[in-house]
């Protein structure tokens, strides 16, 4: 069974079904999430994710942001030595 409610934009159906994020991480370096789950109009295209979804997400962003923050600890690392 689909799940539906209305659309806050144009009042039209809205079904749950997924969809791909697009954002930034504090740096600034694009991040793609694949098969988010979403809300998504059938009239407008206007898509809502759940609380849930996006604190998801902000733990993702924020798991990539510590990674990045390392890589680049050890590329410092890594030109001290070579220098």
């Amino acid at each position: 069974m689909v799940e539906k409610t209305s659309c806050g934009i144009c009042g039209g159906n809205s079904i749950l079904t997924t969809t791909t994020y697009h954002g930034k991480l504090k740096d600034g370096t694009s991040i793609v999430i694949y098969n988010v789950p979403c809300y998504r109009c059938t009239q407008c295209g206007e898509e809502v994710f759940l609380f849930d979804t996006l604190d998801k997400i902000d733990e993702i962003k924020a798991n990539q942001d510590e990674l990045l923050m390392m890589l680049n600890r050890i590329l410092q690392q890594l030109n001290h030595l070579s220098e």
